[in-house]
């Protein structure tokens, strides 16, 4: 796992320190999965109702940025595409967002809490096929940008090696 899957990514925002404290409440019981070295697991996809809760930190000049886009995304209650390290990429809306402590600068401790949720459909009217990324970016800001799944962006964009580091001037199908 390279360091770039180690990182909470929610909407546009990477939290590259992140996460701290990170605990999953099921919100439906699954049965345990036998990997074949005989150990007992569950499974790590999330599902909607699934509720990801945590603590973790924001660092750097962004950060007092960053946490404001986090309370402006909390406040619309609006699903966006949330990465976890080992649970994958899924849909989910940040439910709760405080601060753990008393900001410095250029660092705040906070605690958040995600609810998974299931995609909505995308809109299968589109005005472009193609777009050009022309700013540093991931395929989760292409589909976040343009309302399309994520899941179809990887299927239509089999050339892209890695998902979360676009190059510029790269093409992505949206459809």
């Amino acid at each position: 796992m390279n360091q770039s899957d180690k990182i909470i990514r929610f909407a546009s925002i990477s939290l590259s320190h992140n996460p701290k404290e990170l605990t999953v409440k099921r919100s439906k019981s699954f049965p345990q999965q036998r990997l074949l070295s005989g150990e007992n697991v569950y499974g790590t996809a999330l599902y909607a109702g699934d509720t990801i809760s945590g603590k973790g930190e924001l660092f750097g000049e962004n950060c007092e940025s960053d946490l404001h886009k986090l309370h402006s995304i909390r406040e619309k209650n609006k699903p966006a595409p949330l990465v976890i390290p080992y649970f994958g990429a899924f849909m989910a809306v940040l439910t709760e967002l405080s601060l753990a402590a008393q900001p410095r600068e250029n660092y705040a401790a906070v605690s958040f809490v995600f609810t998974a949720v299931k995609p909505k459909k995308c809109p299968e009217i589109r005005t472009e096929q193609y777009c050009t990324v022309n700013y540093e970016c991931s395929l989760w800001d292409i589909a976040y940008e343009n309302g399309a799944d994520i899941n179809k962006l990887v299927e239509l964009n089999t050339h892209i090696r890695n998902i979360m580091e676009l190059n510029v001037g790269e093409r992505v199908r949206l459809y």
